[in-house]
């Protein structure tokens, strides 16, 4: 560990805002419904991701805050097919509160996500890349690569087992001390409130590669709310 002992603790809120009209739903990731129309070229879904941070360190302390604001947008085919995919802009809004939770900069560049659902199973990736564009110009210019991919495994009782872990690469550090790749993997459970459908995880990843003061560990408690059509 080398001096450095570190935990995070990250539980992000997302919600996912689907499209269009008469809706042919299918359970999607992480036990979610998702939408695509029939009788139209193409559907249109966005999510809004941020996160509560808490970390601790032996060289730089404790902090807990805010993490950025991550907007994505998908344009997809509106007919589903056995791979669901989707094209759009990734935008990051910097609203961390600790330095260490975020870039001073707005960001923004290209995204993408594609899946399939076999039985039980979905599997499936996401990745996008951004650059700043806008903010301090004494802040650290940002070209950051993040990575996902989505092992899940839909149980009865809206559980389901769940491998999704974050893989970042900070293009602006050394080669180096630029990818962080967790493993690791959880359980959720999709559960309905009334009509509002409420997507619960937890899940735990160690960092087999990564930069030399970044957490060694983390832990991420997820709540999301979906608003399928």
């Amino acid at each position: 560990m080398a001096g450095n002992v570190s935990a995070v603790l990250l539980p992000p809120t997302s919600v996912m805002r689907p499209t269009g009209a008469n809706p042919d739903r299918r359970r999607g990731r992480e036990g979610q419904e998702g939408t695509w129309t029939e009788g139209q070229d193409s559907d249109a879904f966005g999510s809004v991701d941020t996160g509560f941070g808490s970390a601790a360190s032996l060289l730089s302390g404790s902090e807990f805050g805010l993490g950025d604001v991550t907007y994505q947008g998908f344009l997809t085919p509106a007919k589903a097919g056995t791979v669901i995919w989707g094209v759009g802009p990734a935008v990051v809004l910097p609203t961390h509160t600790a330095e260490r939770f975020g870039s001073d900069k707005w960001s923004i560049g290209p995204a993408a996500v594609a899946l399939t659902m076999p039985g039980n199973w979905v599997l499936g990736g996401l990745a996008q890349n951004v650059w700043s564009f806008a903010g301090p110009s004494g802040a650290p210019d940002v070209n950051k690569f993040v990575g996902q991919y989505f092992i899940n495994y839909n149980l009865e009782g809206g559980w389901y087992l769940s491998s999704s872990p974050v893989i970042t690469a900070n293009w602006e550090a050394d080669s180096d001390d630029r990818w962080t790749v967790p493993i690791g993997g959880g359980v959720g459970r999709l559960v309905k409130f009334g009509t509002q459908p409420v997507d619960f995880k937890v899940a735990a990843y160690v960092n087999v590669v990564k930069p030399d003061l970044a957490p060694d560990w983390s832990l991420q408690l997820q709540v999301k709310w979906l608003f399928p059509k």
